[in-house]
């Protein structure tokens, strides 16, 4: 099973980061689809830069999964 893991501790970081904000990502496709996926990207995007707290919970969680799975 670890043949499928991530050999970069980089590339595992950024996967994780991408597994943790697919809500984000489904949300802006979803929401996109009324109100142009471009805005609507920059719009969540601007709220989670001006409130730095929403990205503590994702940072945590990718940092968890990079242990566990160079634990692995």
């Amino acid at each position: 099973m670890s043949v499928m893991l991530p050999h970069k501790k980089s590339s595992t970081f950024l996967l994780g980061l991408l597994l943790i904000d697919l809500p984000f990502l489904i949300i802006v496709a979803a929401l996109g689809v009324v109100y142009g996926f471009k805005d609507t990207y920059w719009t969540i995007t601007d709220w989670r830069m001006q409130h730095p707290w929403s990205l503590i919970p994702s940072l945590l969680l990718a940092v968890w999964l990079l242990r566990k799975w160079w634990k692995a």
